[in-house]
């Protein structure tokens, strides 16, 4: 037991959000996880806890559904974008990556919809992000759409 002068009935300590200055590390992301350094056995996981402050604690929930603290093992984020446009349904708001392909288009993140206008699938509505680049751009990759990301 103990007391944390960041964590009261009122208070929680800052947790890294999609606004972290590395926003792939936010609270929400996919990790694989090891003990001992053997990369031979993992888990997968999603970080549940990741404070910007003290006590500067990280809880990881295991897909079987145990909970870690980050001192207690060794883990890696996952670069879940998936890549296959085909199978991003359309109609649902989910994040997508536009291609870093272009200099006057910068690879950005946005959270939008994919639709079909009858003829082909095209961009729907832009949640995230700058609209003039997310109907210019081109769109490569999708992920599930979780709203605690934005909170």
């Amino acid at each position: 037991m103990g007391c944390v002068r960041t964590i009261t009935y009122d208070r929680f300590p800052k947790q890294k959000g999609r606004d972290y200055k590395y926003p792939q590390f936010a609270v929400g992301s996919r990790v694989s996880v090891c003990y001992y350094y053997n990369t031979s056995k993992t888990h997968l996981g999603t970080i549940v806890r990741d404070d910007c402050e003290e006590p500067y604690e990280t809880i990881i929930k295991l897909d079987n559904g145990r909970y870690l603290r980050g001192v207690e093992c060794q883990y890696s984020y996952i670069d879940d974008w998936n890549y296959n446009m085909d199978s991003c349904p359309l109609d649902t708001k989910v994040r997508l990556l536009s291609s870093d392909d272009c200099m006057l288009l910068p690879q950005m993140e946005f959270v939008g919809t994919l639709t079909d206008n009858g003829n082909y699938i095209t961009r729907g509505k832009c949640y995230k992000g700058d609209p003039d680049y997310f109907y210019r751009s081109k769109i490569v990759a999708w992920k599930p759409y979780r709203e605690e990301w934005d909170k």
